[in-house]
């Protein structure tokens, strides 16, 4: 029998591919939108840059982390045997390799022309705003002949763009829950909240409790392990600086106890955690712009296991709470239409 669902993601896929393709070989215009959810694949990548790649061209990849893309790597090595490329961390530097991959804080140090740069948003952690990622594409652009942004949203108006739908899962995007009220939250929760408590709790799932700030994460915690004595009914940790981090590799083991983390970091190490759900306290704080929110619901979707929440916790609403809210309905608008939804 056919998986109709599998399918649909490979049509998807493949319609990406094609016109990415297309505008590379056809479009006059320089610049391509992407836009899609994140966390999404970078596979439709892997034909444009081998097609470059085996023309002795040069590609620069930016990513937010500046780490390798391991999908894209793995797959020129296993199909082409291509093993050559290159980590730029510094400046006066040259290779010889063609592909070379570069963290978006490094890009000052680019000192070669390249025939395609791929700005990509989307595959870690965003940590740029649109503007940032506009005056570092602006910054790049005298360099290449094409360029290519993946982000979440169009960063340049007047240049094609692609949606692209979500390609690992049919299920919606997870959109936010915002929780109000006028309780002062650094010394008591509204009831709504112990609903949601319970609910973790009984599931066995893994909270991740989001502050702006370490003064935060020291007052939620003493609350919880103090007030509610949390402790006494599921694993509950705190994480405030990178040192820390140690305490999160043990949760990975825990599987029939609820887990909660109380932090002011957003890492990777979170993103690697199953059955998880994720409230941000003091939502309406400068700290979370939309763009971490988004990405806060994307780490929850991406993950093994049931789909878990988003819950944002504030005394009033802010504008990027409301945005953070309205993309992720787009992302689901535009899935349903394209019918990747179940």
């Amino acid at each position: 029998m056919v998986n109709i669902e599998m399918d649909k993601r490979y049509v998807e896929l493949n319609h990406t591919v094609n016109r990415i393709n297309d505008w590379y070989e056809k479009d006059e215009c320089r610049l391509l939108n992407i836009i899609t959810v994140p966390y999404n694949t970078s596979r439709i990548f892997r034909e444009l840059i081998t097609n470059i790649l085996s023309n002795n061209k040069k590609i620069l990849y930016v990513t937010q982390d500046g780490n390798v893309n391991e999908d894209i790597v793995k797959y020129l090595k296993l199909s082409f045997g291509f093993k050559s490329y290159s980590i730029i961390r510094s400046g006066s530097y040259h290779s010889n390799t063609y592909l070379h991959f570069i963290s978006y804080e490094n890009i000052r140090f680019i000192e070669e022309d390249y025939e395609l740069i791929i700005y990509d948003d989307i595959t870690s952690f965003s940590r740029q705003g649109k503007l940032e990622i506009q005056n570092s594409v602006d910054f790049l652009y005298k360099r290449s002949n094409k360029a290519i942004v993946y982000s979440t949203e169009a960063v340049f108006i007047n240049c094609p763009y692609i949606q692209l739908g979500n390609c690992f899962r049919m299920t919606p995007f997870v959109e936010p829950r915002i929780i109000t009220t006028r309780i002062d939250l650094n010394k008591d929760i509204p009831y709504l909240l112990y609903d949601y408590l319970k609910w973790f709790k009984d599931n066995n799932r893994k909270v991740i409790i989001h502050t702006p700030s370490k003064e935060k994460t020291e007052i939620v915690y003493n609350y919880y392990n103090d007030i509610l004595k949390v402790s006494s009914r599921m694993k509950l940790v705190k994480v405030t600086d990178n040192s820390e981090l140690k305490n999160i590799e043990k949760l990975h083991e825990i599987k029939d106890k609820p887990v909660m983390v109380i932090t002011n970091l957003i890492v990777q190490q979170f993103e690697e955690l199953d059955n998880i759900d994720v409230i941000i306290y003091f939502a309406e704080d400068k700290f979370f712009d939309y763009k971490k929110i988004v990405y806060l619901c994307g780490k929850v979707g991406k993950v093994r296991g049931a789909q878990g929440e988003v819950i944002l916790l504030a005394n009033e609403v802010s504008a990027q709470m409301e945005y953070a809210k309205d993309l992720a309905r787009e992302f689901n608008k535009a899935a349903w239409e394209k019918g990747l939804l179940k």
